[in-house]
């Protein structure tokens, strides 16, 4: 059964109540919630503010719980089953791999798709409450 704030939501605030879906959603198929600029195309709004924006509100109403320190995890409090957001949402796409390989390792080549990023190495930062002198020059 859907939770009475979700029904009004679903009345007032659209955008709002499509954002909360839009995070059922994603956590149903992917086990996480989007980024905010995942969520923002997801609504059909371009600034990724707009999209804290009404995460916000579902925090607010007690929808949402965000979870301190981690940026995408986010626990759902009402309940409503996400409807699919369109057909192809739904659809599951495998990859066949090779079971045997030509060097006799078990290593097999797994297509990368999109970009990595690269350059210079991101060092650690000290984010402990100790310090550390330095020389002044």
């Amino acid at each position: 059964m859907a939770s009475p704030i979700l029904a009004d939501l679903k009345r007032r605030r659209p955008t709002t109540y499509a954002t909360y879906l839009a995070i059922a959603r994603a956590v149903a198929a992917d086990g996480f919630a989007p980024s905010l600029r995942q969520l923002a195309q997801a609504i059909g709004v371009t600034s990724p503010a707009t999209a804290k924006y009404h995460m916000d509100i579902l925090v607010d109403a007690g929808l949402i719980r965000r979870v301190p320190g981690a940026p995408r995890a986010i626990e759902l409090l009402a309940t409503e089953d996400p409807e699919p957001a369109s057909p192809h949402h739904a659809d599951i796409v495998t990859i066949p791999l090779p079971t045997s390989t030509s060097d006799g390792q078990g290593a097999v080549e797994v297509p990368l798709v999109g970009r990595i990023a690269a350059g210079a190495p991101i060092r650690p930062t000290n984010t402990s409450t100790t310090s550390s002198r330095c020389r002044a020059s």
